[in-house]
């Protein structure tokens, strides 16, 4: 039993030489896909270095944030020192505008008091220099 392997050789040449073309494009596809996730790679490098920046941002304008709440409610009590203050000093002032007008109106008293001794002087002087 010859059997004559020559087609069969023929074939598995042309099959060998297809394989060697499938293998070459899934090589080429390869690179192509590790070029792709190389890429991939790089910009998810950079969103994680902005993401790693914007955080740090954010730590400090949380930090800036609670610093100026501190101050506000700091400021707030010093506010409410000056109110109490201020409003012991308006009702010093309206005490002290009490006893003036008590002052003004003695004064006016005092101002008649003397107008009526200056008139009663000058009648006196008056008769004296008659009689």
């Amino acid at each position: 039993m010859d059997i004559n392997l020559t087609p069969i050789y023929r074939k598995l040449s042309e099959h060998d030489q297809q394989f060697i073309v499938v293998d070459e494009k899934i090589a080429i596809f390869k690179d192509q896909i590790l070029t792709i996730l190389d890429a991939q790679t790089v910009i998810l490098n950079r969103l994680d270095q902005e993401l790693t920046f914007v955080n740090q941002r954010l730590r400090r304008i949380d930090d800036g944030i609670n610093n100026l709440n501190r101050e506000t409610a700091q400021h707030g009590e010093e506010i409410s020192q000056i109110n109490k203050q201020l409003a012991r000093h308006q009702q010093i002032f309206a005490n002290h505008e009490e006893v003036l007008i008590k002052i003004d109106k003695r004064l006016d008293k005092l101002e008649n008091n003397v107008s009526r001794q200056r008139q009663d002087i000058f009648q006196i002087k008056n008769r004296l220099s008659i009689a």
